[in-house]
């Protein structure tokens, strides 16, 4: 529902959330790319962190907690998976959306890889790009 990697969003805290907003605002301490990255949060993201918050820890701002109170293994999703017995693998996640959206929709690639969190890969390119592409990203990840 966000395409966040599986660390991020097993790093995701309350504090990250803007539910007024419908974003979720990630350091960049906690990307790949290591630079600040905003989320648009779907209405079923929106209903998740709702769920979600039913379990919280008033100490804790971690949205999905270890039982330890830190956050999950990037093996959790993969261990759950597995017991599970289902024949995919959480990369899969991304990649199947990356697909799904060049097969069955017209969203341009650059607004999925920005949903991706990709960097651009062209320097030219990313020195004039001065857009998130958050308005459509929202749109995609609404649809």
């Amino acid at each position: 529902m966000t395409t966040a990697r599986s660390g991020e969003t097993g790093g995701a805290r309350w504090s990250e959330i803007d539910e007024q907003a419908a974003e979720w605002n990630i350091p960049a301490t906690r990307m790949k790319m290591k630079k600040a990255y905003r989320v648009p949060l779907s209405a079923a993201a929106l209903a998740v962190l709702k769920e979600a918050a039913v379990y919280k820890h008033r100490d804790v701002d971690l949205i999905f907690p270890s039982d330890a109170r830190t956050p999950l293994s990037v093996m959790t999703l993969t261990k759950v998976l597995r017991d599970m017995k289902l024949d995919c693998r959480v990369l899969g996640f991304r990649s199947t959306f990356a697909g799904r959206r060049g097969d069955e929709t017209d969203y341009p690639e650059e607004i999925a890889e920005a949903a991706l969190a990709h960097e651009v890969p062209y320097a030219v390119e990313r020195a004039y790009r001065r857009t998130d592409f958050f308005t459509k990203r929202r749109a995609l990840m609404d649809d």
